[in-house]
């Protein structure tokens, strides 16, 4: 199994797009994501070997167009429901997690803490229960 063969079908189910009409950033193939996608075959090899040959072996996958590679993943999806599901569930949470897609989205891609999120300053209500919180004691104990 080549790392080729390995982008083509990870590109065949998450291809991206071109961007918005107002010029949102695109969302990118999901071989251009930062999947690693050496874990991902490893992990769901019997899936990926399937769909190798159904296709006619990995190297027909990556240079067949694609209608064909798509043909070819909805009827292993059809054969083994249920490592497939598993091979779409950890590629669609390693995508919708990488930072590339993130900032496509319009999201932050740094991690929450410590900086926290920005919350807004107007929000009278908040922020009297943030200050009363503030002139409490702490409620722990150091070592």
């Amino acid at each position: 199994m080549t790392p080729a063969f390995v982008a083509a079908v990870v590109d065949a189910l998450l291809p991206g797009d071109s961007g918005g009409p107002s010029g949102e950033p695109a969302l990118p193939r999901g071989s251009a994501a930062g999947i690693d996608i050496g874990v991902l075959a490893h992990v769901h090899r019997v899936v990926f070997d399937a769909i190798a040959k159904q296709s006619g072996g990995s190297a027909v996958f990556a240079a067949t167009v694609e209608p064909a590679r798509i043909a070819a993943i909805q009827a292993i999806e059809r054969t083994m429901p249920e490592k497939f599901r598993a091979l779409w569930s950890t590629l669609l949470a390693d995508y919708y997690e990488s930072a590339p897609v993130l900032t496509a989205m319009g999201w932050r891609s740094d991690p929450p803490q410590p900086q926290g999120h920005n919350m807004p300053v107007d929000d009278r209500a908040m922020a009297e229960r943030l200050n009363r919180v503030r002139r409490r004691s702490k409620l722990w104990r150091d070592p």
